[in-house]
């Protein structure tokens, strides 16, 4: 919720905050000096004593803007409304102008990406509004609306409300509603303020590591960056932390030395382990962070820059390695994780040095799949972004192939001078980037896996480039090569329905009575996107099977349909929770081995099951269990054809 405050507690600002403002643009109602332009959905009228909505005429000089002489424009008594106003005083007018129902004065979108500590402010004063009467604003940032607010009935004073340091752009709406002529509002001196950046002036937080640690010792380090062209002592700077979610300063470690022109400070906790060579190593709890701590750079006791959001519980910095993005010139007192680049634990490529192009144009690259961006040393891959090809049969002979692009988001020229991956036999490059890309120019790679066995193949892509803090430039990618398997049970039928209507068979289609330790596992929502390594969603430990007996599940919740299959036989199991864009497996594992361990298969992570009913084509024609989702194993269905199958046919579950 967007943070207000009323009157004299309006700004809580220092002097040398307040000399900085700039104003970016105002509305005062009076003259035309850096408007703030506006547009009303009902218009502006004057009705002398049946009602007023519009611009009061307080100085007496007849602009063209000006609506008229409210009469009762006088009775407004807020000091720093005056001249030229907002008046609001029986907007219904009794039905001749106006309107029982909402007017909204939408404020025009304004640019502030060059901008940062920015807020809107105005002055308001309300009288006699009743229950049903209103005045309300709303603030859409970046075309997102970010909270509405009613001000307080019957009460005067300002309003300031922060914007936060990300938004590119913003507007601002008020939402009025007043009906009687003995009610009356008026609204003055609307600003939107801020602070210019005046890039890479001020010192920046450019690199944070939360290591490993134990009871006797801890691998945290925090590196600073100059920017500038010239040495800054560091006499009146400090790090502060916020422990948790603590509002409150925890601890204050005071900083000394100078940290000379485009060069780094590193700190370290005195008890490291991995032997770096830093500026300060010491033992103050500063240096004690873990994961959900907030850790402040401050100048003169004011933050210039910060990890973390104040006050926020949120563990979301822990085992990992933040480095600031060589193109962020300015340090920012609202943590905006869009500044940094994320890599795991104790990467320590880059330490003690920061590249940016504060000291000069440089190039800098980025990586995407399926318009998702991929971070170097990423090894985390996922369908999202192209980085987990999913299955293809070994036997089939075909191809996946996914397209990454390499884009230049630097000033110079980003020279690409070589690409290899690390497992050449199962994966290929088949369209290879331009050599040389221009800033904001994109080059395409295409890759290929075709496995030649069966399991998890793994590569790393390592691109060689002149962007100097990431080259070069990795990333993982699998994919999996599938096949038949000697599984005894089969998934035999596949059943999504309306509501909790959802049904999963199962049958031996062996010689012999299987044992019980086979499960049944679901992989549902981002679980799906790339079930390799982790536990599934939901498993179920399938009970002993005679020769091809069938066993069926349904949802947990109240199943109706189809009534048929309603016996007293089924099995009542969350894990019919699918939705149709699930996997379902049969493994002999239920941990994380789960997935590696699978010997039968129906899913993928797209929308395949959707309202369908899936049934295996084993006994019609020769299917035998496998590792990899493939359609032609299976008859797909209506919902209504398996609710009026004939008795006896296949299509009726548990037959």
């Amino acid at each position: 919720m967007l943070k207000y405050y009323i009157f004299l507690v309006a700004f809580i600002l220092t002097f040398s905050a307040i000399s900085q403002n700039t104003l970016i643009k105002i509305q005062d109602f009076d003259e035309p000096n850096q408007e703030w332009n506006f547009i009303t959905d009902i218009p502006f009228f004057d009705s002398n004593s049946d009602g007023f909505f519009g611009i009061h005429d307080g100085d007496n000089d007849s602009d063209a803007n000006d609506t008229g002489v409210a009469l009762k424009a006088n009775l407004i008594s807020f000091g720093d409304i005056k001249n030229d106003f907002l008046f609001i005083n029986d907007l219904s007018d009794e039905g001749d102008n106006g309107t029982n129902n909402e007017a909204i004065i939408t404020f025009s979108s304004v640019d502030i990406s060059n901008y940062h500590q920015v807020y809107i402010s105005f002055d308001y004063d309300i009288a006699e509004f009743d229950s049903s009467d209103y005045i309300k604003y709303e603030i859409i940032e970046d075309d997102v609306s970010t909270d509405i607010i009613t001000l307080p009935k019957n009460e005067k004073g300002l309003i300031s409300i922060s914007i936060k340091n990300k938004t590119q752009s913003v507007f601002f709406k008020l939402i009025i509603k007043q009906n009687g002529i003995e009610d009356y509002a008026g609204v003055d001196n609307i600003k939107l303020e801020g602070i210019l950046i005046d890039p890479c002036s001020e010192l920046m937080i450019s690199e944070y590591i939360e290591g490993t640690s134990s009871t006797s010792f801890r691998n945290n380090f925090i590196e600073i960056y100059n920017p500038t062209n010239t040495s800054i002592n560091l006499e009146n700077y400090d790090l502060v932390k916020y422990t948790g979610e603590s509002i409150e300063i925890s601890n204050t470690l005071n900083l000394a030395g100078t940290i000379p022109a485009y060069e780094t400070f590193l700190i370290e906790d005195t008890t490291e382990n991995i032997g770096i060579v830093s500026d300060l190593s010491t033992n103050s709890f500063v240096m004690d962070f873990t994961g959900d701590d907030k850790i402040a750079l401050r100048n003169s006791n004011q933050i210039i820059d910060i990890i973390g959001e104040i006050g926020s519980s949120s563990n979301f910095a822990k085992d990992i390695v933040l480095r600031r993005k060589s193109n962020i010139q300015n340090s920012n007192n609202q943590y905006n994780i869009e500044e940094w680049d994320v890599y795991g634990l104790e990467n320590l490529g880059d330490i003690n040095v920061h590249v940016s192009n504060c000291s000069g144009a440089i190039p800098e690259i980025k990586i995407s799949g399926n318009d998702k961006s991929i971070v170097d040393g990423s090894e985390v891959t996922s369908v999202l972004d192209n980085t987990y090809f999913e299955m293809i049969s070994v036997d089939s002979g075909d191809e996946i192939v996914k397209d990454f692009y390499i884009k230049n988001v630097g000033d110079s020229d980003l020279n690409i001078i070589n690409i290899a991956i690390s497992d050449a036999i199962n994966f290929s490059i088949i369209t290879s980037p331009s050599s040389i890309i221009q800033p904001s120019d994109s080059s395409k790679i295409t890759i290929s896996f075709q496995p030649t066995s069966l399991g998890l193949k793994t590569a790393i892509v390592s691109i060689e480039n002149n962007d100097a803090s990431e080259n070069p430039f990795n990333f993982y990618i699998q994919g999996e090569g599938v096949g038949k398997s000697n599984s005894p049970l089969m998934i035999t039928q596949y059943y999504e329905g309306t509501g909790n209507n959802k049904w999963i068979e199962i049958t031996n289609i062996s010689e012999s009575e299987t044992p019980e330790n086979y499960y049944l596992a679901l992989y549902w929502n981002d679980d799906a996107k790339n079930p390799i390594g982790i536990n599934p969603s939901r498993s179920k430990l399938i009970p002993a099977l005679l020769p091809g007996q069938t066993l069926k599940y349904q949802s947990a919740l109240i199943v109706s349909q189809p009534e048929y299959a309603i016996d007293g036989n089924e099995i009542k199991s969350s894990i019919c929770n699918f939705t149709g864009d699930d996997i379902l497996i049969i493994s002999t594992s239920n941990d994380n081995t789960c997935w590696e361990n699978r010997l039968d298969i129906i899913g993928n992570s797209s929308n395949w099951g959707v309202n369908k009913s899936y049934v295996r084509k084993y006994g019609h024609e020769a299917a035998t269990t496998h590792t990899g989702f493939n359609f032609n194993d299976w008859f797909i269905y209506e919902i209504s054809e398996i609710d009026n199958a004939k008795v006896g046919t296949n299509q009726r579950i548990g037959n």
